[in-house]
């Protein structure tokens, strides 16, 4: 059956009459005719296999077991592309051990592109702290992350050749540029669960494979999943603590459901402190992951750019890293820190991204940038902004009973209004000041819905701005988004904006902005709909 499956496939026939079947037993009939199917043409008995994959294994099997010199057979059909699929079964079954194999490999050159995407100045300017191309497009889950410009010069089959064979001799052979950038990304792998000798010797051969490696310049793991990802995460970090040639880590670590064991004391504090190369690193693990206590006295590290993620974790490591880490550039915090402590370990900051938790930090933030000389990319979220502000509006367009925001917090309490007012004064003011003062800053990102009492200050800072190429921000519907509109559609320094609502007469006098995004929240809502027909 087996050699029916590889003879007609050969001759690219997908359908046999019964007479080929006569010559197998019954036995062999009826261990595969569960694998057919039969039909009628011309009054003939016809017989075809469930799936061309099946016939397309029995081919392969063939090939291997039964010709005599299946690297011949290998050779015929390499250039066939019917037979693509049946010489990928072929290397899952012989390995391709064979010497001959390597002819295939050592003359092809692989040309893979990745898709690209356009890019805002904030983005460029921090990303590109960490990858050499930051215009790559990432998703979460990246199906199709590949691309080739020419198909035809790609050939394609020898990367699934190699996948299919797990045969490693192979890739030397390869003739591929020098490695440098690598972004491994693992999706809910799976797992030796019976041989764990396996998989531990898996970790210790990727982090000897890291630490040897001497092209490799980039490397980015991205994990998403449920298995014990613990000592592939240690295998990295010594790997790349021992490496002479990285320059940008980054570490994301997603576990669900049931959490691994935490990474062993030591691994983080060895990295910063052995490691002379590495200039930019991203962490991004889960609190299961990090170790009980960080003790980082010293740091050797060459850093000038640092992203922390995520909740406790990320807390523990601000605290514990950024008092040790001088000179840095570009700082991507998810947690708020102190402003002041910030700019006093790391004056010379290129990009910033920081939460503010309290309208107070942000006023001492914005009171530092506005004499700061360095800084040209900043994001931040003021946390609880939106909420404390709508609320004192709400309050002020009260009935009778508060018919205004002074009486009715004279009758809570006067003083504790009059002290919120003038903190809220002094932040929206501090952005005016930051606009009208700092000429260095060129991309500002605030991501907030900011209230209307705020549009004001911003549009006055704006006037004054001659530096700001971009602003991203999410602007209220009301009077004052009429001069907020003039005075954008006349600054010529702003080339990408990013704003919410639509600003469609902006855009019909605005002759310099070229990279637009806009968004749209609640459009349901009849007093937030654009007016998408002039759009």
């Amino acid at each position: 059956m087996c050699q029916i499956a590889y003879t007609n496939l050969a001759n690219t026939t997908m359908t046999f009459s019964s007479h080929q079947l006569q010559s197998l037993s019954e036995a062999v009939k009826e261990d595969y005719l569960g694998l057919m199917t039969t039909f009628t043409e011309y009054d003939e008995e016809k017989y075809q296999f469930l799936h061309l994959s099946i016939q397309e294994f029995l081919a392969a099997w063939w090939i291997t077991k039964h010709e005599k010199k299946t690297e011949e057979v290998f050779k015929d059909h390499f250039d066939d592309d019917h037979f693509r699929m049946c010489l990928r079964f072929v290397a899952g079954l012989t390995h391709l051990e064979h010497e001959s194999y390597q002819q295939y490999f050592n003359k092809q050159q692989l040309d893979l592109q990745c898709k690209r995407k356009p890019l805002f100045g904030f983005e460029t300017c921090h990303l590109s702290y960490f990858y050499q191309n930051p215009e790559i497009r990432h998703q979460k889950f990246v199906y199709d992350h590949i691309r080739s410009d020419d198909f035809d010069n790609v050939p394609i089959l020898l990367v699934q050749l190699l996948y299919e064979s797990q045969n490693t001799t192979l890739c030397q052979f390869l003739n591929l540029p020098q490695l440098k950038i690598l972004h491994l990304i693992m999706e809910y792998p799976i797992l030796p669960t019976v041989d764990n000798t396996y998989y531990t010797d898996k970790c210790t051969e990727l982090e000897k494979c890291i630490e040897m490696n001497s092209t490799l310049q980039e490397m980015k793991i991205d994990y998403n999943g449920k298995n014990e990802i613990t000592s592939t995460i240690i295998s990295v970090i010594r790997g790349v603590t021992r490496n002479k040639t990285i320059t940008s880590l980054t570490i994301h670590a997603d576990t669900l459901y049931a959490p691994p064991p935490p990474l062993p004391d030591g691994v983080i504090e060895q990295l910063l402190k052995d490691n002379n190369t590495l200039q930019a690193l991203s962490l991004d693990l889960s609190d299961d992951l990090l170790p009980s206590s960080l003790n980082i006295v010293e740091v050797n590290t060459p850093l000038t750019a640092l992203e922390i993620r995520r909740g406790w974790s990320s807390k523990l490591m601000t605290s514990s890293l950024l008092p040790h880490i001088k000179g840095l550039h570009c700082l991507i915090l998810h947690d708020p820190y102190p402003p002041y402590l910030l700019f006093l370990s790391h004056p010379s900051l290129h990009t910033l991204t920081l939460p503010l938790d309290t309208a107070e930090s942000a006023i001492e933030l914005f009171t530092i940038l506005q004499t700061n000389t360095t800084l040209k990319a900043l994001s931040v979220k003021i946390k609880d902004l939106n909420s404390s502000m709508h609320s004192l509006e709400e309050e002020s367009r009260m009935g009778s009973s508060s018919s205004s925001l002074v009486l009715h917090m004279l009758m809570q309490d006067l003083q504790n209004a009059l002290n919120v007012a003038k903190v809220y004064y002094s932040l929206y003011n501090g952005i005016q000041n930051i606009l009208t003062e700092n000429q260095t800053l060129k991309y500002l990102v605030i991501n907030n819905d900011i209230p209307s009492s705020f549009l004001s200050f911003l549009t006055t800072g704006l006037r004054h701005n001659t530096s700001l190429q971009q602003l991203s921000v999410f602007i209220p519907l009301n009077e004052e988004i009429r001069t907020f509109i003039n005075v954008i559609s006349q600054k010529n320094n702003l080339t990408e904006l990013k704003v919410l609502p639509a600003v469609t007469n902006m855009l019909q006098s605005h002759t310099t902005i070229r990279l637009l995004r806009i968004g749209c929240r609640d459009s349901n809502k009849e007093s937030s709909q654009p007016n998408w027909i002039e759009l």
